[in-house]
């Protein structure tokens, strides 16, 4: 069956679209770092689930085992999305490490137990990050950075999918694509760009400490023994009955 060139060109369109709103989405993520870790958390354990998942529904005989990987796709990204929002100071560095593991892998494709182990070992350097050295809004912007790039190119070329899910995998493809991990880097270049031009710059990496307003403080006035009296706060409207 062959796609005439105005299907193929509205399914372009239609992944630019969706690649274009997940970028506009997740460009305003540090302005609420809670929030957005438990999403770039969601997308990091719903890949990680399909992908150690999907070899167990694989000719099991059952019709609805596609059904039922993708049921437990979505608990998994419940389930990060409540780990992220729950701990915005660790996750985030979760997440940052086990992308950037599977960045490298999809880069040089070593193939066996590479990220498993690496990615244990940059996901345990990004918690340290994460909780003692980079602001929460540094870490969360990092952990927009690689997985938007990462969503963004599985959906703009979608063949790059199963070469992702080979490299954490680790079954060793038969040719090293290192061009998906190039447009991985481009997608999130251009998400870092879009964040920095949103924020107005890097001050929010710089300088991301948020002072809450300190509440107003109570007028007082002194009696005439010296005294200096709190005046308290004005009593609610009396109600006629």
């Amino acid at each position: 069956m062959t796609i005439s060139i105005e299907e193929h060109a509205a399914v372009l369109a239609v992944r630019a679209i969706g690649a274009v709103a997940i970028l506009w989405f997740f460009s305003k993520a540090p302005d609420n770092p809670r929030s957005y870790s438990g999403y770039s958390t969601a997308i990091a354990l719903a890949a990680l689930s399909y992908v150690y998942l999907q070899p167990h529904f694989d000719n099991i005989g059952i019709e609805l085992a596609p059904v039922a990987l993708q049921i437990l796709v979505v608990l998994a990204a419940g389930v990060g999305m409540s780990l992220g929002v729950l701990l915005p100071r660790i996750f985030p560095g979760v997440t940052s490490g086990s992308l950037l593991a599977v960045f490298v892998a999809c880069l040089t494709n070593p193939g066996g137990w590479f990220f498993p182990a690496v990615g244990l070992g940059f996901s345990v350097v990004g918690v340290i990050l994460s909780a003692k050295v980079v602001s929460a809004e540094a870490m969360i912007t990092i952990a927009t950075i690689l997985s938007v790039g990462g969503t963004m190119t599985a959906i703009i070329i979608p063949s790059s999918l199963p070469y992702m899910v080979d490299a954490i995998n680790g079954s060793e493809p038969l040719h090293t694509q290192p061009h998906f991990a190039i447009i991985w880097a481009v997608c999130a270049l251009i998400t870092a760009v879009i964040i920095i031009i949103l924020q107005g710059g890097i001050h929010f990496l710089l300088h991301p400490a948020k002072t809450s307003p300190s509440p107003p403080s109570r007028p007082s006035s002194s009696g005439d023994d010296g005294y200096t009296r709190s005046i308290p706060p004005p009593l609610g409207d009396a109600y006629n009955m």
